[in-house]
């Protein structure tokens, strides 16, 4: 039986861009590396771990995983951090409603990571 997702998996193009992405997880968004090694790095996102290694062998364009949507409690704050440190943004924060069985509330916003993968900042309301 299924308990949850363990991990996403974020592959670098090589010891640079490794670094970058490590900052960008470690040092942006505050996420507390749980083990690692000299290549590779699991760090804890609250209720999934964040795998990230430096052995891509290639840049990745957008696949078929649209993007990962991060929960956080204050959108505007974290958005404004990443922007000033120079990482692409997809959306500006904006207050949405997900019309579903039942009404969803939040204040989201998207950006790109190190490695071109699409972050979104995801704060229910």
């Amino acid at each position: 039986m299924i308990s949850g997702i363990h991990h996403i998996c974020i592959k670098a193009y090589g010891p640079e861009q490794y670094q970058k992405t490590l900052c960008f997880y470690r040092d942006l968004l505050g996420f507390e590396i749980v083990r690692h090694n000299a290549s590779s790095a699991m760090l804890n996102a609250g209720n999934t771990l964040i795998e990230l290694f430096d052995n891509a062998d290639r840049e990745y364009e957008k696949g078929v995983i649209q993007h990962i949507a991060l929960a956080c409690d204050d959108v505007d704050g974290l958005f404004a951090k990443i922007k000033e440190a120079g990482y692409p943004i997809i959306k500006e924060p904006r207050d949405i409603v997900l019309a579903m069985d039942r009404e969803l509330k939040a204040r989201i916003a998207f950006l790109q990571g190190a490695c071109g993968e699409e972050i979104e900042l995801f704060q229910e309301k």
